[in-house]
């Protein structure tokens, strides 16, 4: 068995938790006046407010059962699973009649579930609450039995699972997934998992070893499956088992409604769009540097390798334009480039000579209606294939919907073309945007999409991920992956570590590792996370009441640092005056009210006999990541004080009109914990509005396996310092972007988007892409839109690729070493022995990165410096490898040809007397 390391990242709290939701780390955004965005909700009350929201709870909301239904981690972690009381899906040869049967015997509380993540499966609600059962003149409770005993055409009803955040609509699918022994004989252990437990062969997994998918011969209730998986675990035969789940893949992309910009600030950042200078991963100054090639890219002396020549970026997403026109697609040599039907490589994939599709979706998938409201897309451009196949392109299009029942939603498969672009977008051709290794190929990997049309009898998501992992340390250099699954998936596990150590082998030998020495593997962090916003509301002359709140259901927490509790900072009146909570004075000598709601008061769900008094209050304490104004924060840590409303109250006789503004951050429980404002007892602001969204801090998984896999690297988000309601130079700060999960595992940020600045990157051609016109990039080819740390992960993806390239003898963990220690240290908070839980090591710097990774002694300064504004900014770096080209200019990288009388562009003498331009 492998050496595994325990995770640290989950809170035991007396029991753990799992989810299998597919989580895509994208933020796409759309223009918006003055709006910040972030999780909560705005009461418009007339008046215009500065912030707008949108982060949805994903999964069926339903209080949360533990049943004692758990599997066991090779590490000795017990993986449980958490029932939704009351939800179950119900198989059935006739579900219409059987709802309808179902619904004659007990009326309304039996409901019918839609917009669940389960597909084509039929979920259905028994409410037993006292309200409908006083109104039926019942006192019993319906159990699943007793429905499925109201039709002979149900089969069988199976509950419903979710993780620790009530995220995800889980169903257990009657399989397990085992790896046997590396010392045993498949066959005989077989046989013996036939015999002993009743199970039979589906098929052997295409990831390294002896892992294979199988059957119960015979129907066992949830628990008893549970149960049969712990004792297979146990047989000393198997290496490890865990179950198979139907989950959905899901994207989570959150609109913050970013301002549009049309150029790469993340790649060379002068300060435009109020943003500070340098915020970048100083890409351009990467290009630059000379590491002894004689010839280059453009004739223009710049070496292949810091472009990442010679290198195969895999993107593990929902597809990649195959023929966009700035993307170098890769194709497998051993392949004939043609749709011949036969495996010439011997791999197991007919005809992958593009890349391979594992989603299991076709052109009849019942959970998809076109424009007539039928049940199929015969349109252009979707896959006519029935399951997995080798056109690894964007499946669906704008005229397929999800039905009804599954959400209904436009499913446009556009995210992992924006992906790649970033990795490695052509460069230096004359069209579109250069990606960080842009002379880098891309390989395609669709493994998620709204399509998935996941049945009982078909691959789980976890094994075909495993696979598709599998897949990409054949072929491919680096790894990314901009999506997150969390939900422990131990063949994904392997399937990764064995990709990053170099020791990928199937199928006798037709799939082995491509690098001897690993490929790095990138994850996303996730884009769940809360921060520092900043809220501003208009006020008129007069005397006002304000009142912030922060209410507490009693529900266990799950955050970090500590959850359930808010912090509140710089306040500025409408007058001008701020509070920033500095120094020692408590919040009532600074004039505020602090207090408990009693018990009788307005009570929520968890909390039926109303608030009751607690000892929280607020305080000024440290900040957890301080903010300009200072290191002090007003604070309510409400973790120990259970259906609880804590207040911080203050009345002020404003002398004119104007806006009261401040800074906070919310750190709540996902279920039913809410921050609130109000003005005269009017709310006009909240966070969380009682299971309304999902805020979780945690590093995502699998991003939180960096502590225990050498090679995986967690990638979260940083800012341009482009805070909204920012105006002066002196408040920009680069820091974490708001949404950007963070922990212990996190090793480095990269730039991406925020509140103000979106990402500008590759887009699906025409009109089925994120652009559907309206962007004010203009070029539907290309978005000005994406963001989130999906946008972050294939940036850093694409430096990797360039450090591989200078030295090709780098292992996946030297890749990783290399961007920690060269990360530049960003945002307010101390970094302890290199690295914090915010930043990880800090801020991606591909320059140095290079500098380091090929051992260049460089003595040309490379400091940059600006004024915050973007208004003037002076460089003293040199960029030693510009020589002039024909027709009197000089080339740029990240511009391209300038004239010489450029005034961005002029020559300079270097302290080594070679010439060199400076770019501004």
């Amino acid at each position: 068995m492998k050496h595994r390391l325990k995770k640290t990242m989950y809170r035991q709290m007396g029991q753990a938790f799992v989810c299998f939701t597919i989580s895509v780390c994208s933020v796409n955004s759309t223009i918006a006046q003055t709006q910040l965005n972030t999780v909560g909700k705005i009461r418009e009350q007339g008046i215009n407010n500065e912030i707008k929201i949108q982060r949805k709870r994903r999964g069926i909301n339903a209080e949360l059962v533990d049943e004692g239904d758990y599997y066991l981690h090779p590490d000795g972690r017990q993986i449980r699973m958490l029932r939704k009381k009351d939800v179950y899906v119900i198989e059935s040869d006739d579900s219409v009649r059987s709802m309808q049967r179902m619904k004659n015997q007990y009326g309304e509380r039996i409901k019918d579930v839609a917009n669940h993540r389960l597909g084509g499966h039929s979920v259905i609600r028994i409410d037993n609450g006292d309200a409908v059962k006083r109104q039926r003149n019942e006192q019993f409770d319906v159990s699943a039995s007793m429905v499925r005993s109201s039709d002979n055409s149900i089969r069988d009803i199976k509950s419903v699972f979710a993780n620790e955040q009530g995220d995800g609509d889980i169903l257990l699918m009657p399989k397990l997934t085992v790896k046997l022994e590396s010392n045993i004989n498949p066959q005989v252990a077989l046989n013996r998992l036939s015999s002993r437990y009743g199970l039979k062969l589906d098929r052997k997994l295409r990831v390294t070893g002896n892992v294979y998918s199988l059957s119960l011969k015979t129907n066992k209730t949830e628990s008893q499956q549970f149960a049969l998986v712990r004792s297979v675990m146990n047989d000393a035969m198997v290496e490890w088992a865990e179950p198979q789940f139907v989950a959905k893949a899901e994207k989570t992309s959150f609109e913050p409604n970013d301002t549009f910009f049309d150029q790469q600030w993340y790649l060379r950042n002068t300060g435009q769009q109020r943003a500070r200078c340098d915020t970048d991963c100083d890409a351009n100054n990467a290009w630059d540097i000379n590491i002894g090639s004689a010839s280059g890219s453009g004739g223009n002396g710049l070496s292949p390798a810091v472009t990442g020549t010679g290198m195969v970026i895999a993107i593990i997403d929902d597809g990649v334009q195959l023929d966009h026109e700035d993307l170098d697609i890769w194709t497998n040599p051993d392949e004939s480039n043609t749709n011949n039907n036969s495996d010439e490589d011997g791999n197991g994939y007919v005809d992958d000579w593009r890349g391979w599709d594992f989603v299991e979706d076709s052109i009849t998938n019942p959970l998809l209606e076109n424009s007539t409201g039928t049940a199929s897309c015969g349109v252009d451009g979707f896959d006519g294939a029935s399951g997995q196949d080798n056109n690894p392109s964007p499946q669906a299009t704008s005229d397929c919907t999800l039905s009804a029942n599954d959400g209904g939603q436009v499913e446009n498969d556009d995210h992992g073309t924006a992906v790649a672009g970033l990795a490695a977008a052509e460069g230096n051709n004359g069209i579109g945007i250069a990606g960080a290794a842009y002379n880098a190929e891309i390989l395609s990997i669709r493994l998620i999409s709204d399509f998935d049309s996941e049945t009982i009898s078909s691959a789980s998501f976890c094994a075909r991920a495993a696979e598709a992992m599998t897949y990409a340390g054949a072929y491919a250099d680096v790894v990314n992956n901009s999506w997150s699954m969390p939900v422990t998936c131990i063949a994904l596990e392997d399937a990764i570590e064995d990709v990053t150590t170099g020791t990928v082998n199937v199928n006798g030998g037709a799939l082995t590792s491509k690098r001897a020495n690993g490929s790095p593997v990138l994850f996303a962090s996730g884009n769940q996370a809360s921060g520092w916003v900043r809220v501003s509301i208009p006020v008129t002359a007069g005397e006002h009441a304000y009142e912030w709140r922060f209410l507490r259901d009693g529900e266990f927490d799950n955050m970090l640092p500590t959850g359930d509790q808010a912090w509140l900072d710089e306040i500025r009146w409408p007058d001008g005056s701020t509070e920033d909570f500095e120094g020692s004075a408590s919040l009532s000598a600074r004039g505020f009210n602090v207090g408990n709601l009693a018990a009788g008061a307005a009570c929520i769900a968890a909390c039926p006999n109303g608030f009751i008094s607690g000892n929280a209050a607020w305080t000024p304490t440290a900040s957890p990541e301080p903010l300009n104004g200072g290191s002090q924060a007003a604070n309510i840590d409400a973790a120990s004080s259970e259906c609880s409303n804590t207040y911080l109250h203050l009345i002020r006789d404003e002398s004119s009109a104007g806006s009261i503004s401040f800074w906070v951050w919310v750190d709540a429980d996902a279920s039913q914990d809410k921050f609130e404002f109000l003005i005269d007892g009017v709310e006009r602001f909240s966070f969380g509005d009682l299971a309304s969204e999902i805020i979780n801090n945690e590093i995502a998984y699998p991003a939180s396996l960096s502590g225990s896999i050498a090679g995986l690297i967690s990638v979260g988000a940083s800012n341009s310092g482009d805070l909204s309601g920012v105006n002066t130079a002196s408040e920009l700060l680069e820091t974490r972007a708001f949404y950007s999960q963070y922990g212990p595992n996190l090793d480095v940020v990269a730039p991406s988007s925020n509140q103000q600045l979106g990402i500008v990157t590759t887009d699906r051609e025409g009109v089925d892409g994120f652009n559907n016109g309206s962007e004010s990039i203009g070029n539907n080819n290309y978005t000005d839109t994406f963001g989130g740390t999906s946008a972050s992960t294939p940036i850093v993806a694409g430096i990797a690729a360039a450090l591989l390239a200078v030295d090709t003898n780098f292992s996946a963990e030297d890749v990783r070493t290399t961007l920690r220690a060269t990360a530049d240290k960003i945002g307010g908070a101390a970094y302890i022995s290199g690295r914090n839980d915010f930043y990880g090591y800090g801020r991606v710097n591909m320059y140095s990165a290079l500098i380091q990774a090929g051992g260049i002694v460089n003595n040309i300064n490379n400091a940059h410096s600006c004024n915050s504004n973007g208004e003037t900014f002076s460089f003293t770096s040199a960029h030693n490898i510009f020589i002039p080209i024909p027709g009197n200019g000089f080339f740029c990288p990240a511009i391209g040809e300038v004239p010489q009388e450029d005034e961005m562009c002029f020559p300079i003498v270097a302290t080594n007397n070679n010439l060199a331009v400076i770019c501004l």
